[in-house]
């Protein structure tokens, strides 16, 4: 039933503010929800607790299923390419050394890791069907697309297309690299 649902958010929503409140008062922090909330606009202007809000539930229900899904086809393809996945390592042990923890300053230095996950979201991306509206009349391979018609776009298949990718089937996460 609906009242569930509602109960549910006003139950998230008020453990987010405590949260929210507990980080604005910490001058020193660290972490995602620290630096929302000390996050500045041009203008200079921090988040309301309504923006907050709305951004972190996108985060926890949105960002979860992408994120989930890209990580595990990332595993995936870097299992079936061992000598890439040796590379891999090899770079984060050189980045890392005996450190457990990976920090956002870490994350330069990963190129390797970089390439492969910018590689398997070529092959198999999160979004596989995009919509957007026409803003102008289009001609395309003698079709008309008036303005204001919805168009679907499959990164799955322009990711693939041999004219923009060289061995468009291939993993080569390199092909990234400098």
């Amino acid at each position: 039933p609906r009242w569930r649902g509602r109960r549910a958010k006003l139950w998230l929503d008020t453990r987010l503010l405590e949260l929210i409140r507990a980080a604005r008062g910490r001058k020193d922090g660290h972490g995602l929800l620290w630096e929302l909330v000390h996050a500045k606009d041009e203008g200079g202007l921090h988040l309301s607790d309504q923006e907050l809000l709305d951004n972190i539930r996108l985060l926890l229900l949105a960002g979860h299923e992408t994120t989930a899904g890209h990580i595990s086809w990332g595993l995936a393809d870097l299992l079936r390419h061992p000598d890439y996945l040796e590379s891999v390592l090899a770079q984060q042990s050189a980045v890392l050394g005996d450190r457990t923890e990976l920090g956002y300053e870490h994350l330069p230095r990963l190129k390797r890791m970089e390439w492969a996950l910018k590689e398997t979201e070529r092959l198999n991306p999160v979004a596989y069907v995009l919509m957007r509206t026409a803003q102008e009349d289009i001609e395309l391979s003698g079709y008309r697309i008036p303005k204001g018609s919805s168009v679907f776009l499959s990164p799955t298949l322009s990711h693939r297309l041999p004219e923009v990718w060289t061995l468009p089937e291939l993993y080569d996460p390199e092909r990234f690299g400098p």
